[in-house]
């Protein structure tokens, strides 16, 4: 029953630094629920996101060389929205600390904390991502 609640996956990708380190979250997860209210969600599934990976990786490269250089020190959580009707997958990635011990099945959403913590959305249906953010110092 667990593994209808979320999908852990590691990237086959060419090197450690081109990895990402994920898991695809429910958005009927409660916790993601109430991070990201008043959204609709789809699940994606494993072959959606390793499609979608090589894209992330790119768009990471292109937008911010210094944490794509970092990237094997990221995990990220996958989850699918609906935004403007379109499927999207929301990235949150995060750096892997000791206090992330429920990473696998809880949300990581922190304010500020600086490239610590950024996020992307994928469009499914362009194959592009949309948008990078990260977060801001405190």
């Amino acid at each position: 029953m667990l593994a209808l609640l979320f999908q852990y996956f590691f990237c086959g990708c060419d090197s450690p630094q081109n990895e990402i380190t994920g898991v695809i979250l429910p958005i009927t997860n409660e916790h993601i629920a109430s991070w990201l209210a008043d959204t609709k969600g789809w699940m994606p599934t494993k072959a959606i996101i390793k499609k979608a990976e090589p894209v992330i990786l790119t768009y990471i490269k292109d937008s911010d060389e210094e944490i794509f250089n970092k990237l094997d020190s990221y995990r990220c959580q996958y989850v699918g929205i609906i935004n403007e009707g379109k499927k999207r997958i929301y990235c949150n990635f995060f750096w892997l600390t000791d206090e992330e011990k429920n990473w696998h099945t809880n949300p990581v959403f922190v304010e500020d904390g600086g490239d610590w913590y950024f996020q992307i959305e994928y469009d499914v249906d362009t194959e592009k991502c949309l948008s990078i953010s990260v977060n801001g110092e405190a």
